[in-house]
């Protein structure tokens, strides 16, 4: 199991730390923040949280198995 609270993505596109990859690689379950919508997180995208989109990419990117989306 990985947790990434307050996992911010970056302003522009999409892109995860060489150390958060290794944290989520191939997990059973990744548990990502996704607080904003997407023009939500236009406006605040320096308040440390993401985006369902970006906890998607996330969980797809690190072949994670299953995801749990909170905040």
């Amino acid at each position: 199991m990985s947790y990434l609270s307050d996992h911010q993505q970056p302003t522009t596109g999409f892109a995860i730390t060489t150390g958060a990859r290794q944290l989520c690689q191939g997990t059973d379950l990744l548990i990502h923040d996704s607080q904003y919508t997407p023009a939500e997180f236009e406006l605040k995208s320096d308040w440390g949280h993401s985006t369902l989109e970006f906890a998607m990419w996330v969980a797809e990117t690190t072949s994670s198995k299953r995801l749990a989306l909170f905040h």
